[in-house]
């Protein structure tokens, strides 16, 4: 008698666990249009925005997944937002290949922990904490206009890198072309 409840249980989990992971890749279709590999990966999110940065018409998103089975533990700030919401900030770098270029230069790296200190639109205070990233949790770096970054120009290739824990382990997102560039130099604001 006692088996059959194992048997039974053990038929259970496997239902949930198929269940999930169903629902988590149907998920992740409508989102990025493909299915979710079977381990962490970075997509990338490219949107038509109007931001204010004349010449700019795109934002650019990376996020992390996991597509694995079991959770990974990632660090990450938690702070209180302007609007008085919860939010999450992820430590990640952005590369650069300029046209004609073999190698990827380093733009953008905010992996230490400068990336957990307080902006001017955060209403409160922030906490750098390790926390796990659970099968099918997908997180995200923001949104931000990568065109209007220095030094990228008109036909160079990026890509952003996400990291598990600053200075540690990254995961890359899908390469993009850069397509456009801010009209005038001015130090404008990227990140919203």
């Amino acid at each position: 008698m006692r088996r059959a409840h194992l048997v039974q249980l053990g038929f259970v989990i496997v239902l949930l666990f198929g269940g999930f992971t169903a629902w988590s890749q149907v998920r992740h279709w409508s989102t990025f249009g493909h299915w979710m590999p079977l381990q962490l990966h970075s997509d990338l999110l490219v949107r038509n925005a109007e931001i204010g940065i004349p010449g700019i018409t795109k934002t650019y998103e990376a996020t992390i997944t996991n597509g694995a089975p079991l959770p990974v533990v990632m660090e990450r700030c938690e702070y209180i937002s302007d609007t008085n919401s919860n939010e999450t900030a992820i430590a990640y770098r952005i590369e650069r290949k300029p046209r004609g270029s073999g190698t990827w230069q380093t733009a953008l790296d905010i992996n230490n922990g400068d990336y957990c200190q307080p902006a001017p639109t955060w209403g409160g205070s922030t906490h750098l904490v390790s926390k796990w990233l659970w099968p099918g949790q997908t997180l995200s770096v923001g949104e931000e206009a990568t065109a209007a970054r220095q030094p990228f120009e008109v036909g160079d290739f990026a890509r952003f890198a996400v990291y598990l824990r600053p200075g540690g382990e990254s995961v890359l997102s899908p390469i993009f072309l850069i397509d456009e560039t801010a009209l005038d130099q001015v130090p404008y604001r990227t990140k919203h």
